[in-house]
């Protein structure tokens, strides 16, 4: 079920995007911008909040731990560390209390290179217009073709 929301997600940054770019105000620049400010400050509000909690409740070597996740968080990489800490399914995920933050790490690295691809696609491409809407549909419906 994720997986569609990864595409309607994908689908929506690529509609804003053509937007943006016929009113030729599409730029890299303003796209990182709007995702940061969309982005982090409820992320650092989460931290925060659970970082307070963290020093009351946990013990020293669940600090750790919990310490890592938020930096991994903070840098958009949580996804990475989860896989190299056990994965999705261990059980010692009931014990972090950011684990939700996966999909964060996710969606910055999609937002990481999309934009770089989208700009290699119209330079690629040059009339936006003549892109074929079948062709937008098959980049975001990879599920159908790949999985």
């Amino acid at each position: 079920m994720l997986i569609y929301f990864f595409v309607v997600s994908g689908f929506s940054v690529t509609l804003s995007c053509l937007n943006r770019y016929k009113k030729g105000l599409f730029s890299i620049r303003s796209f990182f911008v709007k995702r940061i400010l969309r982005i982090y400050p409820p992320l650092i509000i989460c931290i925060s909040l659970c970082s307070i909690a963290a020093v009351c409740i946990f013990q020293p070597d669940h600090l750790e731990n919990f310490f890592q996740s938020s930096v991994a968080s903070l840098v958009g990489l949580n996804n990475i560390l989860l896989y190299i800490t056990g994965g999705y399914w261990n059980f010692a995920n009931d014990l972090k209390p950011l684990f939700h933050t996966w999909y964060l790490g996710v969606d910055g690295q999609f937002y990481l290179f999309y934009p770089l691809i989208f700009s290699l696609l119209i330079v690629a491409n040059r009339s936006i217009t003549d892109f074929n809407r079948n062709t937008w549909q098959f980049f975001f419906s990879f599920d159908k073709y790949f999985l």
